[in-house]
């Protein structure tokens, strides 16, 4: 599989793996004592090396001497302020490089951090803005050591330990990473990134949904199968509509902590009846999702799930703040990375096989406009960061989608 790209969204067919909280109590002190220990070794190793670039600190009786002499409490915590700053400056200036925007930063106890939330980050992308301040700093310091003068030398050799013993947390997570497929992708949200995986067949993890979801109305073993035969039918055959888009969305729903249960059978069936020459597609999922679970589910919870289903028309603003949210989730699609969108505009053209390119762009292309001009394309602000990716998507599809002069108009 291919190594994703930075993007506000995952792509469809991810699933979470687990969830990295460096500021919780035992791992704050677990990583903090493991810094101790790398204090110890980069102070000799620099040491080494600073000794070796810079002969004359052999003559100094000793390192404990050579601070004793050349640091004061006043400078020692002037150093330390300087480099956590360098340290989270450069986690920043690598967030930014791979998403254009502005790092955040922010500060915990006994820890700091630069994050670029709600960004997901291939795993090779987030190894390398976790080594960068031991990497970058580290070269750099050592470049400079021969060139400074003497008495800024011993500054330097504490400033550089520091900042290597206060990778203990990158070189944690940078560890855990490895382990991980290399198309893997991470949300960094501070103290707390979250690890996501591309899964092979979304198919076990969807019936382990669906059977818990079933579970929870009651519904006997024999019942649950035949409806998930059903849905997996429905959606099967499908190159976009089908059930990568399904888990897609269920797994979104988890992000944005959604967990009731009309939302999710909303998610299971308001796709279920899908005919891309069709205009009522939603009318008639939500008719089959009420007389299928009819009897299984407690009615005010399928009312509920049928009416957020005929919501997906996208064609008005529901008042119903769960609907808004479906709605978003469906949409999320149009703010993946550049590269995925493509794939997705690939596969709806498969789902439109049967109509000529002259009338399917015509089509495409008012679709586009439409949700172009809209004022807000996502409904609520959980999701209207992912505004700006989804118009430039839109635009550089709707101007792709154009015909050149010569080739006239439909």
């Amino acid at each position: 599989m291919e190594s994703p790209q930075p993007a506000k969204v995952p792509p469809p067919g991810f699933a979470h793996r687990a969830t990295l909280n460096l500021a919780s109590p035992w791992m704050t002190l677990g990583l903090n004592l493991l810094g101790l220990l790398l204090l110890l070794l980069w102070g000799w190793a620099f040491w080494r090396a600073g000794a070796w670039l810079r002969p004359e600190l052999r003559l100094l009786a000793s390192a404990l001497h050579s601070l004793r002499v050349h640091l004061n409490l006043p400078l020692l915590i002037g150093v330390m302020l300087l480099v956590v700053i360098l340290h989270e400056a450069a986690h920043g200036l690598f967030f930014w490089l791979f998403t254009r925007e502005r790092p955040t930063f922010g500060v915990g106890l006994l820890y700091a951090y630069a994050a670029a939330p709600g960004w997901y980050l291939p795993r090779n992308q987030f190894i390398i803005i976790g080594l960068a301040p031991l990497v970058l700093l580290s070269a750099i310091g050592l470049i400079g050591l021969p060139w400074l003068p003497f008495p800024w030398v011993p500054p330097l050799l504490v400033g550089l330990i520091i900042n290597a013993a206060g990778a203990a947390g990158d070189l944690y997570v940078v560890a855990r990473l490895l382990r991980q497929p290399r198309a893997a992708l991470v949300r960094d949200e501070g103290a707390t990134m979250v690890l996501f995986t591309p899964v092979a067949d979304v198919l076990p993890d969807l019936r382990r949904r669906w059977w818990a979801l079933a579970a929870g109305f009651g519904m006997a073993e024999a019942q649950a199968k035949a409806l998930f035969a059903d849905l997996c039918a429905h959606y099967a055959p499908r190159p976009y509509h089908n059930l990568t888009h399904i888990h897609h969305l269920l797994q979104l729903a988890d992000e944005y902590d959604t967990d009731m249960p009309a939302f999710h059978l909303a998610i299971w069936y308001h796709d279920v009846i899908y005919d891309p020459r069709a205009g009522d597609n939603e009318a008639l999922s939500a008719d089959y999702a009420q007389n299928n679970l009819a009897g299984l589910v407690p009615h005010l919870i399928l009312d509920h799930a049928a009416a957020l289903i005929r919501a997906t028309t996208h064609r008005a603003i529901p008042d119903d703040p769960a609907a808004r949210l479906l709605l978003d989730l469906d949409l999320s699609i149009l703010a993946t990375s550049a590269d995925v969108y493509t794939r997705y505009q690939e596969a709806i053209r498969r789902e439109y096989a049967g109509i000529p390119d002259n009338l399917y762009h015509l089509g495409r292309q008012q679709v586009l406009a439409a949700f172009l001009a809209r004022p807000r394309i996502f409904l609520t602000e959980a999701l209207a960061h992912l505004e700006p990716p989804a118009r430039r998507n839109l635009h550089a599809e709707l101007t792709a989608s154009r015909p050149a002069p010569h080739e006239g108009r439909v």
